[in-house]
């Protein structure tokens, strides 16, 4: 087994000693479901700490966001943290593309799209289209999210599967490449059944709700502003 029951954050690998505890996380008492930080190999955490560069070009920006989706990926499969043939795969507009984009190079699966507004001064998420599988209740749902910030837009995503879907998914995981502790902690309270899946755990929010030091707005680096 590459985590154990019972630990709030785990590290590819860690033993009992090495259990990651982020003080933002630090509560008497944690959910019975691992989250897992999957540690990136060298030239990725090179490529990452790129991308946090405001003025890197569009194309590498997201041609960087993509590879690290493929790695986390394979290494998602190598550990047997999902069952391929049990997959279905759903897309958090906008920035969850640029992830998908490449983790989805390597998984033969449906995919699903939902679409989450967040109120930049409210921080308040609104659910717009909704395009996934009408029973989801025998699948593992990996659900694309670039940036785990409030976890408002998560949640509003993961509500929605379980609220539209015939039958609850089986099991639901989150594939984030950052998250910042407070957008961890809102998912364990809304939904301490979803396992987060990250590359990355940031410092903390901003007063405008955006991770530090983070990436930035993804979806306006991956695809342009929306006015």
């Amino acid at each position: 087994m590459l985590f154990k029951q019972g630990f709030s954050i785990v590290r590819r690998n860690a033993t009992h000693q090495e259990r990651d505890v982020h003080p933002f996380l630090n509560r008497e008492e944690y959910t019975d479901v691992p989250h897992i930080v999957l540690p990136l190999p060298h030239q990725q955490s090179i490529d990452l700490e790129r991308l946090r560069d405001r003025n890197l070009p569009r194309d590498e920006f997201r041609d960087g966001v993509a590879n690290i989706g493929f790695v986390l990926m394979h290494q998602i499969l190598a550990d047997e943290l999902v069952d391929e043939a049990n997959l279905y795969a759903v897309i958090v507009m906008r920035a969850g593309v640029g992830l998908a984009l490449g983790a989805m190079s390597i998984v033969d699966c449906d995919v699903g799209f939902i679409d989450v507004k967040r109120d930049h001064v409210t921080l308040t998420p609104t659910l717009g289209m909704y395009k996934c599988a009408p029973d989801l209740g025998r699948k593992t749902v990996l659900v694309f999210e670039t940036m785990l910030a409030t976890g408002g837009s998560a949640g509003a995503a993961i509500d929605a599967l379980k609220l539209k879907s015939v039958k609850k998914p089986e099991r639901i995981i989150l594939f984030t490449l950052m998250s910042a502790p407070e957008g961890i902690a809102y998912i364990e309270t809304h939904h301490p059944d979803v396992t987060i899946v990250t590359a990355v755990i940031d410092d903390g929010l901003d007063d405008n709700g955006y991770i530090v030091p983070g990436l930035g707005d993804a979806g306006d680096r991956l695809f342009g502003p929306i006015e």
